[in-house]
């Protein structure tokens, strides 16, 4: 994965939803981002 569209689509593909909150990404369920957090990293 390299693209921010392919995490977003990894993200929502596990049940979560992505949003920004006071200048902080966050992921909820945040289970959902298990799979690409070694990416977002």
């Amino acid at each position: 994965m390299s693209t921010a569209l392919e995490l977003i689509r990894a993200v929502e593909a596990n049940g979560g939803r992505i949003r920004v909150e006071d200048g902080w990404l966050v992921i909820a369920p945040e289970d959902a981002a298990a799979p690409v957090m070694e990416e977002l990293r």
